[in-house]
């Protein structure tokens, strides 16, 4: 018995793109409709010093280059997004880092990036 190796590998290249193209969309969009994510936006939305900065904002969104992540049981967890901020002058980055402690998730630090400007610290944890 022969295995056709290019056969073989063809078929799991394929399998690996076709999973990765329905992935990554879906686990964007379970992250998008977690709590975590609509706190973050929440907390961007309402900051001073974000919509001086920026002008009111008009969206949030991840920024899907950057390094998100967001683990959690019913009980704990954290979250590190980069988050991509519209505002009505400008548009920004802002990055949250959250955590969950007793079913509850809260910003524990976030920073504004703009361009050609240097970062604003807006929260910072007491760690």
């Amino acid at each position: 018995m022969t295995i056709n190796v290019k056969k073989y590998f063809k078929k799991w290249i394929i399998s690996a793109a076709v999973l990765t193209v329905v992935m990554i969309p879906l686990v964007f969009i379970l992250m998008t409709n977690s709590d975590a994510f609509r706190l973050a936006a929440s907390y961007i939305k309402s900051h001073q010093a974000i919509s001086a900065a920026l002008g009111p904002i008009q969206d949030v969104s991840f920024s899907y280059l950057g390094s998100n992540s967001l683990g959690f049981t019913s009980l704990e967890g954290g979250g590190d997004f980069e988050l991509k901020v519209k505002g009505a002058n400008q548009s920004g980055l802002v990055h949250v880092v959250l955590e969950k402690k007793f079913y509850a998730w809260q910003v524990t630090d976030a920073t504004l990036y703009q361009v050609g400007k240097a970062p604003t610290i807006l929260k910072k944890s007491q760690q």
